[in-house]
């Protein structure tokens, strides 16, 4: 498989900023077979893994959160690692940091709490990955 070679990817479920930690692993679908001359080196379904590299809960005073992942490898037919690049998935919430202080200063100090809103990728988000390097995978 040559280096470049497109890879389409969904998301296997919701990833919500409230719930994940840095250094999770993420899976992601292929959305479909990925071949070379006729031959699948890459089956649809294939679980790819991808990695939470930043998190952050939304907070008081109407700060947002948000949510950080890279996608990083999946296996070939034959069991070979293959290494991706250029997928990273960012999301973040809705900043309601203006609406908490103007609230909180003209209304009730309570509006000071209101969170802002986190970083949400939902369920069968698309997203495009490319192979790293050359990658020889064996088929019969």
């Amino acid at each position: 498989m040559r280096s470049g070679t497109l890879i389409a990817l969904e998301s296997a479920q919701e990833i919500n900023s409230a719930n994940v930690i840095a250094g999770q692993s993420i899976d992601f679908f292929v959305r479909s077979d990925i071949r070379v001359d006729d031959k699948v080196l890459v089956r649809k379904g294939t679980i790819a893994k991808g990695m939470v590299q930043r998190v952050e809960k939304a907070k008081g005073i109407g700060k947002e959160g948000f949510v950080e992942i890279e996608i990083r490898s999946l296996p070939a037919v034959d069991g070979t690692e293959i290494l991706l690049t250029g997928a990273k998935v960012y999301e973040e919430g809705e900043d309601k940091q203006t609406l908490s202080i103007v609230l909180g200063v003209l209304v009730c100090l309570l509006f000071l709490t209101m969170k802002g809103k986190n970083g949400v990728i939902p369920q069968g988000y698309s997203i495009d990955a490319r192979v790293g390097n050359d990658v020889l995978v064996a088929v019969d």
